[in-house]
């Protein structure tokens, strides 16, 4: 790298969750090759995280070396006005910093981020966490997000992708100058294993994951499903209330863990639909993998995901799980579909599947076994060595785009 321009590398997103949850172990790889690490989200959005929350993300960064940007982002692609304020500030901020590239994720944030590229000349690393025009996606979805994408793929120097219909999708229609798959941002196997208590008696264990059940009010007899994740319309628990209606007995409870804009509204279903007993809304959790030991069953019937980490989290930490039947949910259950997918158009054979787990020990035991060999594929060091790869590549591009500025 010329001399001249220090090493600096800037992340983008629409909000500091995705960041937080989903980008640290990349922003300290950055940071080990020496990077000056700038990160630019919208730090007043609260839909997702808490002012606290961020305030404490914020404050990580501090510690760590990285500086904060408030950056305007929207989630709405119809939000025109901020669209244009946060393309200007970081067409600004990147003139400034020049920075060696930029390493962009969430759609609209990435679309402003590449569009500001564009005008500064900066190289772009685009993570697509789930394309939102995708195999049986609303035909709306793919009038106002894939020409955007197809446009901007011109102007993207790699092009990442989390599941392999996506990965296949970008390299039909994309045009990014390198398109490849990543497993997802990886999964530390070992501290999920250790969470669940595997250098500990089976008397430990047990004693630990009753301890937990009491302090959320569930009885030893109780069997538990637990979904970790945003409350939205996306991720879909309101298929899981409409099922619980359905199945008679009294020992089913339903933990949700997350917080979102759609909280009132399963509150006032589960209501509707007598469940307020069963049904406990636990809020953001930072203690997790407490909750995945003290269940029994792990439903997920998201309508769209990229390659899900609350999912590899489930089967990391050995619970059986039960998925809708779409990408990045086939990539983690092909082995085990059969028993852990489910089609969305089809709630009866969720219904069948969910019942079938919960009354069979034997077999949510198989599935638990399964679970830990396949999670393998996707451990965080193999992950971690991938990114760092990619990382070298775009700083190689980066300088090889100086030199030929230089003898122009």
């Amino acid at each position: 790298m010329d001399k001249g321009y220090p090493k600096k590398v800037l992340m983008t997103a629409s909000v500091p969750s995705m960041i937080g949850q989903f980008n640290m172990d990349n922003l300290h790889l950055l940071k080990e090759m020496g990077y000056q690490v700038h990160v630019a989200c919208n730090f007043q959005d609260r839909s997702v995280w808490s002012e606290k929350r961020i305030a404490q993300f914020q404050k990580t960064m501090y510690e760590n070396g990285i500086q904060c940007k408030q950056i305007e982002f929207s989630r709405s692609p119809f939000s025109f006005s901020r669209h244009i304020r946060s393309y200007q500030k970081l067409c600004a901020d990147m003139r400034k910093e020049k920075y060696t590239f930029v390493h962009c994720h969430t759609p609209v944030a990435a679309a402003i981020t590449r569009l500001a590229a564009v005008k500064t000349g900066t190289r772009v690393l685009y993570t697509a966490h789930g394309f939102h025009f995708y195999r049986h996606a609303p035909w709306w979805n793919w009038i106002l997000y894939y020409p955007l994408e197809r446009v901007l793929s011109y102007r993207t120097d790699i092009l990442l992708t989390m599941n392999r219909e996506d990965l296949r999708l970008a390299r039909r229609y994309l045009c990014a100058k390198e398109t490849d798959y990543i497993p997802g941002i990886g999964i530390d196997t070992e501290k999920f294993l250790l969470s669940k208590g595997v250098m500990h008696s089976q008397k430990e264990q047990e004693h630990f994951r009753q301890e937990k059940r009491k302090q959320l009010g569930l009885r030893k007899e109780d069997i538990v499903l637990l979904s970790v994740g945003e409350l939205s319309k996306r991720k879909n628990h309101r298929m899981v209330l409409e099922a619980l209606s359905r199945i008679q007995g009294t020992q089913i409870r339903y933990v949700i863990c997350g917080r979102g804009d759609r909280e009132q509204a399963l509150k006032n279903e589960a209501a509707h639909r007598g469940l307020s007993e069963k049904v406990i809304f636990a809020g953001y959790r930072s203690d997790v993998e407490e909750f995945y030991q003290m269940a029994d069953l792990f439903v997920f019937p998201s309508i769209q995901e990229g390659l899900p980490v609350a999912l590899m989290e489930a089967m990391a930490s050995g619970i059986p799980c039960l998925a809708s039947d779409i990408r990045g949910n086939t990539d983690l259950l092909a082995s085990m579909a059969d028993t852990c997918l489910f089609p969305l158009d089809k709630p009866k054979i969720f219904l069948e599947k969910m019942e079938a787990l919960i009354g069979n020990p034997q077999l949510r035991e198989r599935v638990q076994k399964k679970n830990l060999e396949e999670i393998k594929k996707f451990d965080r060091k193999r992950v971690n060595r991938q990114m760092k790869f990619i990382y070298e590549q775009m700083e190689y591009m980066a300088g090889e785009r100086r030199k030929d500025r230089r003898y122009s």
